[in-house]
């Protein structure tokens, strides 16, 4: 395990969470239904002209919306939006997400073996590289092209205990090597996710914990029906996650396989002992914490 190294501090990533933070918990000047739909387009990468396009409102109108909320933010453009979003959401992972599983933050503390499976492009297992330097982490996916770029952000954030491996997460290979793995959105998506959810059962060690991080959906449709992202998480299944699964031969869960089928499928994989959290101000997900019998 590698020698320990000074956590980093990122002054403007602290900045931009504080600021981000208080728009949302302590705005004295609550935004227009309007300007705020207009920040949360923007922060997505639409242009100014397809807000406009969308909110029935002139591009003038929209520059006018994004420009204030920025400068109440203290933020000059549109890429320091969208970083103090991706910094709320680091923040989020190492203060929200890692203490659902009790003692977990201290073992990351002391050094532990960690690995996520479909870590696309890398940020999450580098946020939490970066929060726990005794720790050693792997990124796991299919994608030479994801895993580059976590590797090139591994590199300029200086890390020494992060790599990332190409790996076909149905076929992972591993066994007892892990104390701790996640997977953030990923499971959903996979052509074959039973075996994924097997070979991370087998990978854990015994007593290891698996966090998967999946959408907080029920697996029958009439039980979606009153929740505001309904029309939202079945329009991405049909157009992306149910849809690369089939065209890969897979079975084709897609966004909404549900907490049914994902309890169902985690057992068939081998976890007997699963709990499900969600965390305040998240609609969106719900945090499955599955143990591997020790």
């Amino acid at each position: 395990m590698p020698e320990p190294v000074e956590r980093q501090e990122r002054p403007w990533c602290t900045r931009l969470c504080a600021v981000v933070l208080q728009r949302r918990e302590h705005r004295p000047q609550p935004l227009s239904a309007s300007a705020d739909s207009a920040v949360e387009d923007a922060e997505v990468g639409l242009t100014n002209r397809q807000i406009a396009g969308r909110l029935f409102v002139s591009e003038h109108t929209i520059h006018r919306h994004i420009t204030s909320v920025l400068r109440k933010l203290d933020l000059a453009t549109r890429t320091g939006r969208c970083c103090a979003c991706r910094a709320r959401e680091s923040a989020r992972l190492v203060d929200s997400m890692i203490p659902l599983v009790p003692g977990l933050e201290e073992r990351l503390d002391e050094g532990i073996d960690a690995a996520d499976v479909g870590a696309g492009a890398g940020h999450a297992i580098n946020v939490l590289a970066r929060a726990f330097t005794r720790s050693c982490f792997v990124g796991y996916d299919f994608s030479d092209e994801g895993l580059r770029l976590g590797a090139a952000e591994a590199q300029a954030w200086g890390l020494q205990n992060v790599r990332f491996e190409v790996r076909d997460e149905a076929n992972l290979g591993e066994q007892d090597a892990f104390d701790f793995i996640t997977a953030f959105d990923a499971i959903h998506d996979q052509a074959k996710p039973q075996s994924v959810l097997k070979g991370i059962h087998d990978a854990l060690r015994p007593g290891g914990v698996f966090l998967m991080m999946d959408e907080g959906a029920s697996s029958r449709l009439e039980e979606n029906i009153d929740s505001p992202l309904t029309p939202l998480l079945y329009t991405f299944s049909t157009f992306h996650c149910m849809t690369v699964s089939l065209a890969y031969g897979g079975e084709g869960l897609g966004t909404c396989w549900g907490r049914q089928k994902a309890l169902e499928l985690l057992a068939e994989a081998g976890f007997t002992d699963v709990d499900v959290q969600t965390i305040e101000g998240d609609i969106e997900h719900y945090y499955y914490i599955a143990r591997k019998r020790a």
